[in-house]
This record gives C-alpha cells, structure tokens and sequence, in this order.
C-alpha cells in the first residue's frame, strides 16, 4: 500500500481487497459457500463486506477450460 500498490487476498473460499484506510473488505465469494458460517465467522479481525459482494467465476473450480483462446 506505501508503494501505492494494490493488494488482494485471494483464498478458495473468498477474495479480500486490502482498502485505503488499512480496512479488509470481502469482495468475492465462492459459489455455495456461506459467507457468514464459512468465511466471517472463522476470521479473527474485522472484516467489511462490499456493497456489490459478488460470487466468483464458477468455471475456476473445474477442470474444464475456461474458454479464454490463446492471443
């Protein structure tokens, strides 16, 4: 952040975005997964959840390709 550098935490249950004022913020969600029983309750700091929470991509926990073509 000093470097004026973003910084994302990504996990298979969530993705945390670390914001400005030193706050973490969940901004993603994986599919099926309970934001309160599996994610905030089993954190030990406070965590602010996003205005526009959304579920992350459910084509990353396949093994299918994803769709994207080579450049």
């Amino acid at each position: 952040m000093r470097r004026g550098q973003k910084v994302t935490y990504i996990t298979e249950r969530a993705v945390f975005r670390l914001r400005d004022d030193d706050t973490v913020e969940l901004v993603e969600i994986a599919p099926g997964i309970d934001v309160h029983k599996q994610v905030l309750d089993l954190i030990d700091f406070d965590v602010r959840v996003a205005d526009d929470l959304k579920e992350m991509d459910s084509r990353i926990f396949t093994d299918e390709p994803m769709g994207h073509r080579p450049r």
